[in-house]
């Protein structure tokens, strides 16, 4: 689905900096794949890091994880619809989507969709 446009990913220089921490054969495998697509690139800017800063200050996020909140933070202030993760111990979780949806209405952003990759690929769970 990437591949062919249907949804224009966006990439935040966080997981840039994660994939660099790779082992040299995972890290080449996804970037060989993340040259298949074409995305858009979410530097990490000042609001994007005050947005990360109070999902910690909030406790929605331990402040031990600020990656995590500011991988959401980027979705946000991008504007994405969806996050797509397999973090469950602190993205794909209910207290997280409830107090980043909490957060970003409170503070005048859209609401943003925390899913898994299963729930998010249509047909992905059956339907």
């Amino acid at each position: 689905m990437l591949k062919t446009g249907i949804y224009t990913p966006v990439i935040s220089d966080v997981v840039l900096i994660e994939i660099g921490r790779c082992a040299a054969e995972l890290r080449n495998r996804l970037l060989s794949r993340l040259e298949e697509i074409s995305y858009e690139n979410a530097p990490v800017t000042e609001e994007i890091d005050d947005l990360a800063g109070k999902y910690c200050s909030e406790g929605i996020i331990p402040k031990k994880y600020l990656d995590d909140a500011l991988h959401i933070a980027a979705a946000t202030v991008s504007a994405c619809d969806v996050i797509v993760s397999w973090n469950f111990s602190h993205i794909v979780k209910l207290a997280t989507v409830r107090g980043v949806k909490g957060i970003n209405l409170l503070l005048g952003y859209r609401e943003l969709e925390i899913l898994t990759p299963d729930s998010f690929i249509e047909g992905g769970d059956g339907t």
